[in-house]
């Protein structure tokens, strides 16, 4: 019997794979409840996510980044029924992360703050982003160059307050799909224009094909975030988990 860290209550009810085909499931992490879990975390990791850790500058993004890939190698491992440091990683060219030897779960994961997210489903591209709203930030720079004309028409119109919170809605949108596609912010934000409310379907064009995306905005996991997943079929639903 496989050991799984008790980060969780692993069992059939908890991390159920089968339930993955028809559903992309969602988990939430404060980190700001997890530090006394780093140590452990870190023990999880392969060598080349440890020396990851070991280059960031500040103490703290090394802490965040090794209980966001710790617990992510648990949560796969309560998936796959496997030990969490035995799980291995290849990357696309752009950095995006997926199992070596199971292709067919895909999962992606945010981290914004001292919040994280994550998504788990079978045999589809699937992406998730989470920001922190950030009510100080000035967003007029963003918005002229990372929102469509129509898009930046459709902000402009609003209240500072309804302006502030769309702008994110839209944005964890566009990141969603650009992690999907496992291409992040290395395609150009405003060829990309998005619904900012409600679920909906959207197509971006992506090395000259045409994929459709099911956007769905999740629920406030806090009341200073936003967060949203972009999935490329309509057959699936969100599932929240809740928080580990």
């Amino acid at each position: 019997m496989m050991k799984i860290p008790a980060i969780i209550s692993c069992n059939a009810n908890t991390c159920c794979i089968s339930d993955l085909k028809k559903n992309i499931e969602v988990w939430y992490v404060n980190l700001q409840e997890k530090r006394s879990l780093y140590t452990l975390c870190r023990s999880l990791l392969s060598v080349d996510e440890q020396q990851r850790s070991s280059r960031f500058k500040f103490k703290q993004h090394a802490q965040d980044y090794s209980l966001g890939r710790g617990l992510l190698r648990v949560l796969l491992g309560c998936y796959l029924q496997q030990a969490p440091e035995s799980l291995r990683f290849s990357y696309s060219c752009y950095g995006k992360p997926q199992l070596s030897e199971s292709q067919f779960l895909q999962f992606n994961l945010s981290h914004s703050n001292y919040a994280l997210a994550y998504c788990f489903t079978l045999q589809a591209k699937v992406g998730i982003d989470i920001e922190y709203v950030d009510k100080k930030r000035s967003l007029d720079p963003l918005i002229t160059r990372c929102f469509s004309c129509s898009d930046q028409h459709y902000l402009n119109k609003l209240s500072e307050e309804e302006k502030v919170r769309n702008f994110f809605q839209g944005w964890v949108r566009k990141e969603a799909i650009l992690k999907a596609l496992g291409k992040g912010l290395n395609y150009p934000l405003a060829d990309l224009s998005v619904y900012f409310n409600g679920e909906s379907t959207h197509t971006v064009c992506d090395d000259g094909e045409k994929n459709s995306w099911v956007l769905h905005s999740l629920p406030d996991p806090l009341a200073e975030f936003v967060a949203a997943v972009a999935v490329n079929t309509i057959d699936k639903k969100i599932k929240l988990k809740g928080w580990i």
